[in-house]
Order: C-alpha cells, then sequence, then structure tokens
C-alpha cells in the first residue's frame, strides 16, 4: 500500500487560541524589518515566498504560516511577542 504524504500549511492564528490583531501584528513586523534593514525582497527571497505574500502579512491581510513565522523570528531576530499583537 501506497502511502501520500501531505503537507499542510497551517496558519499561526489557527494553532492559538488567542485572537490575534493582524493589522498591529503586521505592523509590528515591518517595524522590526525596519529597524533590521531588512527589506520585504530579502524577506521573501530568504522565505522562499512572493513579496506579495509578505506585504499582505505586512498590511494585516493574512499571517504568515508557522513555519515562516520561525524563519521570520530567525532572521530578524525576533520573539514571537515581538511580532503578534492579540485582539483587545
Amino acid at each position: 500500500m501506497d502511502f501520500v504524504r501531505r503537507v499542510v500549511i497551517i496558519n499561526i492564528s489557527q494553532i492559538l487560541t488567542v485572537p490575534l490583531d493582524k493589522k498591529k501584528s503586521g505592523a509590528k513586523l515591518k517595524k522590526a524589518m525596519s529597524s533590521r534593514h531588512c527589506s520585504v525582497k530579502y524577506l521573501s527571497l530568504y522565505l522562499g515566498v512572493s513579496e506579495k505574500t509578505v506585504k499582505k502579512w505586512l498590511t494585516g491581510v493574512s499571517f504568515p504560516s508557522v513555519s515562516n513565522t520561525v524563519r521570520i523570528r530567525q532572521v530578524l531576530g525576533v520573539t514571537m511577542d515581538d511580532i503578534l499583537v492579540e485582539k483587545n
């Protein structure tokens, strides 16, 4: 019997039980990128995603996947608390 492996990309907001504010989180990510002189182009190349995808994160349209969140933490030297904001 052949088994098919499936890759599931899970959005970080689907794992956390705390509702997150996409716009505020995007603003914090943008600030972290700016303070480390990290461009949208560089981050997109590092993560292997399109610039459009990174811009969606920065504008609060969507969240990065869990794996991308981990890599963002690595490249920017930030914690999840530094870039994710709970809804009030």
